[in-house]
């Protein structure tokens, strides 16, 4: 399949992060990101889910907690105004500008000819109420008009739909309700490095709906290959509690807590329920390796390849590890979709990207060549 009929066959950052202006000409069905530490693989995961998502501010508030550059109004003293110096926003905006200085805005953009897709993220003094033409309520919300003291910096984000301009209480007004402003924006999932999914009950609750059990169980196999059913327990009335993740072992007669058996079953049970739940969109997986032996990665990336392209998911990942990329270049060398691996190297301030297509994978795990 040409990467050309992919919705993301290529991508552009301006000005996010630790990227001043980085190019990938390629993008695959499946890419995988390798690179040193602090070459912005888990940044460009970012750039990829605030584009698709249209830099909504549940996400843009999502992404800050999780990298903990936000600080809740009740965990610190005062309020962020720019004479206090703190705005955590503005941590993602590359160099780190200080408040006198210009503020260059983000530009993420990406897509194929027929769906382009464009956001950016700029800065804008504001002074009094935010003008109702310019809040949140172009993202289908409103909220009542607050007086503002004191002059703050406020983020302004421009998309095809328009623009609209959000302070910090904004963005954590929305981080804490999930905006349903769904109209072009992509289904997008994220597998994060640290661990399982807090939200598996629901993504299984959509599995049994389309009757894929199966593609859960024969994954959960490659790693436990007694497991012959899997169920989620618990929640009823307590949403709290949630739902916990329960299998049935060849031989015994009731379900096992899945927790029981190790991490690397638990890893994959979120990596299939994520992927079977990305249909028709994009998923981004932080750390493929995590959790997982080196003798189950290539069933994994097989897994990945194959469901991929069956349910037109387009897949990005990153790894710190060798034993990843050999069994990435074994599986992609098997299917006739794309896989490209992408190499970030830092030169100077910069973060250079190199794209190797599948002949140049056959030659780097023959030879060994160091990609990571």
């Amino acid at each position: 399949m040409s990467n050309s009929q992919l919705a993301f066959p290529d991508l552009t950052i301006q000005g996010y992060r630790g990227f001043r202006d980085l190019k990938i000409p390629d993008l695959g069905r499946v890419t995988l990101i390798t690179g040193k530490n602090n070459t912005g693989k888990s940044s460009i995961l970012e750039a990829l889910r605030l584009v698709s998502q249209k830099a909504a501010p549940n996400v843009l508030y999502d992404i800050l907690v999780s990298r903990s550059d936000f600080l809740r109004y009740e965990e610190k003293d005062a309020r962020f105004f720019v004479s206090e110096g703190e705005f955590y926003p503005w941590v993602l905006f590359h160099g780190f500008p200080s408040f006198d200085e210009e503020f260059k805005p983000i530009v993420i953009k990406t897509g194929n000819s027929d769906h382009p897709m464009k956001v950016s993220l700029s800065t804008d003094w504001q002074s009094g109420p935010l003008d109702k033409q310019h809040r949140a309520k172009s993202m289908g919300q409103s909220l009542s008009e607050r007086e503002r003291a004191l002059s703050e910096l406020v983020l302004v984000t421009s998309t095809e739909e328009g623009e609209y301009v959000m302070s910090l209480e904004e963005i954590e007004h929305f981080g804490n309700r999930w905006v349903r402003s769904d109209r072009d924006r992509m289904n997008c999932r994220i597998v994060h490095a640290d661990g399982v999914s807090d939200n598996l009950g629901t993504l299984w609750d959509r599995v049994v709906l389309r009757d894929e059990e199966e593609d859960v169980v024969r994954a959960l196999q490659t790693i436990v290959p007694d497991i012959t059913a899997v169920r989620m327990i618990g929640g009823g009335g307590h949403r709290r509690l949630g739902k916990a993740p329960y299998v049935r072992i060849h031989g015994l007669s009731r379900y096992v807590p899945l927790r029981s058996l190790g991490d690397g079953v638990n890893r994959m049970l979120t990596l299939i329920l994520s992927l079977l739940d990305a249909r028709d969109g994009l998923l981004l997986i932080d750390e493929f390796e995590n959790g997982l032996y080196y003798a189950v990665q290539l069933e994994a990336w097989r897994m990945i390849f194959r469901l991929a392209q069956r349910h037109n998911i387009q897949v990005f990942t990153t790894t710190h590890s060798w034993d990843a990329v050999e069994a990435f270049q074994t599986a992609a060398a098997e299917t006739p979709e794309v896989g490209v691996l992408l190499r970030l190297t830092r030169k100077g301030g910069d973060i250079i990207p190199t794209v190797f297509t599948e002949d140049d994978l056959q030659v780097i795990a023959r030879q060994r060549i160091e990609v990571r």
